[in-house]
């Protein structure tokens, strides 16, 4: 086989019988050539790569935050609803706490003189007729001695009443009754949570 490479134009003095091409394309280039032309071919696959890559890391740092964003809206909406449930349950929790110990609490003879006198705070017992109402157990507690709102305010009467419960105190004077029982101080108190 004969390789030929010729750029001139060849004058046969017979027909051929058969070609064959073993090589078509530019002409042959030099190790230095080739060597220059892979530095450069390297160099723009480098540069193409690292771009595409670099995008792709953009991406995926855009998709994380994207993520992480997400992540964290959907944990401060559940925190949201969760301290919305604890302040709507937490008043009504607390006040059936109190009602349980209330109900359990044994008064002595200074809780009963402090609930008769906070009552008396408000109004004017030496001056007016006042009707103070306990339950026999907290009457009996508040005893006959000086120091006890009957003998320190003449006007005042003090009487048991048997639909009172232990801590409960009824005042009526000319102006009209004052309910200071638990009953009611709870219901204030249980209006006023819920209104916060």
């Amino acid at each position: 086989m004969v390789i030929v490479y010729w750029f001139e134009r060849i004058n046969l003095a017979e027909p051929l019988k058969g070609v064959r091409v073993a090589y078509a394309g530019p002409a042959p280039i030099s190790g230095l050539q080739a060597d220059e032309l892979r530095r450069e071919s390297h160099s723009v696959g480098y540069d193409e790569a690292s771009g595409f890559y670099n995008q792709q890391i953009l991406e995926l740092r855009n998709d994380a935050s994207y993520l992480q964003e997400s992540v964290l809206q959907k944990i401060q909406e559940q925190f949201d609803r969760a301290m919305e449930e604890i302040n709507s349950s937490l008043p009504k929790l607390l006040l059936s706490m109190v009602r349980g110990i209330w109900g359990e609490l044994a008064l002595d003879q200074n809780s009963v003189k402090k609930i008769v006198e906070e009552v008396l705070s408000d109004l004017s017992p030496e001056e007016e007729a006042l009707e103070i109402s306990l339950c026999p157990a907290d009457l009996a507690l508040l005893g006959n001695g000086p120091q006890a709102p009957q003998n320190r305010y003449p006007a005042i009467v003090v009487k048991e009443n048997p639909n009172l419960q232990s801590g409960d105190c009824m005042v009526r004077s000319r102006f009209g009754a004052i309910d200071a029982t638990v009953a009611t101080k709870i219901k204030k108190i249980e209006k006023e949570l819920l209104e916060v």
